[in-house]
């Protein structure tokens, strides 16, 4: 099982993200991690894209996005990728992130794309396994998408379903 919840806030945000997150199973049907995908406001997509390389048709780059891709992960390292994963109230460790992809669709609004291993996969079976993406200082705002929020990707044990909770104030009761 697993939930999302959001922060409640506590100060003005200045970017806008819409999340939609895939629960990642291994081939024993552990908890392997989690695939993120952020959608940006459109004011911050535009801000992010200026000054990043165009070829000569006046396009960005594949290079041009790899490189925003890596610049958000190394700026995201110093905030747990505001994201924390609980089993049964346990915080679990996560690995480094895996994949990181930005693409821009046809309204120029960015999406950055990563997985997020766990250190060591989670045995779910009947246990509760929930997480949290939210950003403490609401420099960030994160929305949950209205449709699909939480996906289980394929191997999920037969039973698992998903569910998104407000959380408890204590992320390791939620």
């Amino acid at each position: 099982m697993a939930s999302l919840g959001a922060a409640p806030a506590l100060a003005h945000p200045h970017v806008w993200v819409t999340v939609e997150t895939t629960v990642l199973y291994d081939g024993k049907k552990q908890v392997s991690g989690l695939e993120e995908s952020w959608s940006f406001d459109k004011a911050y997509s535009e801000y992010a894209l200026e000054g990043l390389e165009k070829d000569a048709a006046g396009n960005y780059t594949p290079a041009a996005f790899a490189d925003l891709a890596k610049e958000n992960m190394e700026s995201l390292k110093d905030y747990n990728y505001f994201t924390e994963v609980y089993a049964e109230g346990t915080r679990v460790e996560l690995a480094p992130p895996e994949g990181a992809v930005v693409v821009r669709d046809d309204k120029t609004i960015l999406h950055l794309t990563y997985r997020l291993p766990l250190k060591q996969p989670v045995n779910v079976g009947t246990l509760k396994l929930s997480f949290l993406i939210y950003d403490p200082e609401f420099y960030i705002a994160f929305s949950f998408a209205e449709n699909d929020a939480i996906h289980l990707a394929k191997g999920a044990p037969a039973g698992c379903g998903s569910k998104i909770e407000p959380p408890t104030g204590d992320p390791s009761k939620s």
